[in-house]
């Protein structure tokens, strides 16, 4: 059971009497470590569960028909009735669910591959040209101000990007140099509380991550794989 099999069953893993016992064992296996599918699955349990709600609590009044005739006929300007027919109140039930459907596939973000393809060549020419002042623009260019430090060495760089984190907005740079690599996270002082430094580094299973004060409004947060260290990404030459 691989992730793309995962994806092809999705409609059914909301319905337990559509797929085997084995089936079942193989994919209970496979989400036990695969954290990506497993979001997966629960999302659309999830909308299975607001739907089945929502059908629910949709309630049809007993006299519905017999209410909308009764009005038909007060009215001086018919001399028709209209009866509603019996799957009426269904139709119009299976319509509220039409659109709620509707409405939450339409607000997903949609997956664009020009506009992928666009912002992959920006990604490419502005990585590796190796140019400070290109990390700079790009920077600019997302609408954030930020601190770029002078001393790594941007012939490295492998990634830009500017995440969130908390409602913030924090520029990050990944650098690789053979086995070695690092992320560097640009923290604005003003949007974080930030521990008096110097700090001791932290170090986990596969990483290790150090806070680095550089100027009075930010602070580099580097996480570090391997035997890596800050030096390692200096620009050749230059003590860190």
């Amino acid at each position: 059971m691989n992730c793309q099999t995962i994806r092809l069953l999705l409609p059914y893993l909301t319905r337990q009497n559509e797929l085997g016992a084995e089936d079942w064992r193989a994919i209970d296996n496979h989400l036990a470590t695969c954290d990506t599918c497993r979001a997966l699955v629960e999302d659309e349990r999830a909308f299975d569960r607001a739907i089945g709600q929502a059908m629910h609590t949709v309630t049809i009044p007993v006299n519905l028909r017999e209410a909308i005739n009764r009005r038909l006929e007060q009215e001086p300007s018919r001399n028709w009735r209209f009866r509603v027919p019996p799957w009426a109140a269904v139709a119009a039930t299976f319509l509220l669910i039409a659109l709620l459907t509707w409405r939450w596939y339409a607000t997903r973000p949609l997956i664009d591959p020009t506009q992928w393809a666009e912002w992959e060549d920006q990604q490419f020419v502005l990585t590796y040209n190796g140019s400070r002042d290109s990390v700079i623009e790009f920077f600019q260019s997302r609408g954030l101000k930020t601190f770029v430090p002078a001393d790594f060495d941007y012939t490295l760089l492998t990634r830009l990007d500017v995440i969130d984190i908390e409602g913030t907005p924090v520029a990050t740079l990944a650098f690789q140099k053979g086995d070695h690599r690092a992320k560097v996270y640009v923290i604005p002082r003003r949007h974080f509380r930030v521990p008096n430094l110097p700090v001791s580094p932290a170090t986990g299973s596969h990483c290790t991550v150090e806070l680095v004060e550089v100027s009075r409004d930010y602070v580099l947060l580097i996480v570090y794989f391997g035997e890596a260290n800050r030096q390692f990404f200096f620009i050749p030459g230059m003590i860190g």
